[in-house]
């Protein structure tokens, strides 16, 4: 696999999915838009992100394997008055109450489109995830799987049983 990117974008995350529609005033026409303020801000620091890390590179059109791992600071109320993790911050050893990690990561990927990858169905395998940290942002791993070559592409074929034929042949 070649790796693509890994980088950590600092931010406010914002997740992607739930729209809000409304009637134009003037017009009568029907506005749909994110219903979250946050979508697009995110959306624009990660390809921020990603332009100042891979500069102009021509878009990945291979199979795409892509992590995150979507960091949250705890909130005061998880920490007693001496910085240890109370009893509400020990019951919660990962973030829960946050952003749902599908949206967070609908955003991301879309994010990416016709920058990293031609287009996130590409993405044939993920892996995500939410945690506390330091800073609140997103650890994005992104790789492509390389085109096979003739001799890989006759690793794992079936011969549908002519070295078994030849065999019994031989005997």
């Amino acid at each position: 696999m070649k790796q693509l990117l890994d980088i950590f974008v600092p931010g406010k995350l914002g997740g992607a999915g739930s729209k809000v529609s409304f009637k134009h005033p003037k017009t009568g026409r029907i506005i749909t838009t994110a219903a979250s303020k946050y979508e697009m801000p995110w959306k624009d620091s990660v390809r921020a992100a990603v332009k100042e890390t891979i500069g102009e590179r021509a878009v990945a059109r291979g199979p795409i394997v892509f992590e995150m791992t979507f960091v949250f600071v705890r909130p005061s109320s998880h920490l007693n008055t001496s910085g240890m993790l109370n009893k509400k911050g020990r019951s919660m050893p990962l973030p829960t109450a946050y952003w749902d990690t599908t949206k967070l990561v609908r955003s991301t990927e879309d994010a990416l489109n016709k920058l990293l990858w031609y287009d996130d169905k590409q993405v044939v395998k993920q892996v995500n995830g939410k945690e506390w940290g330091p800073q609140m942002g997103a650890r994005i791993i992104v790789r492509e799987i390389e085109p096979l070559d003739e001799t890989s592409q006759l690793e794992g074929v079936q011969n549908n049983g002519e070295e078994e034929r030849s065999t019994e042949a031989g005997q």
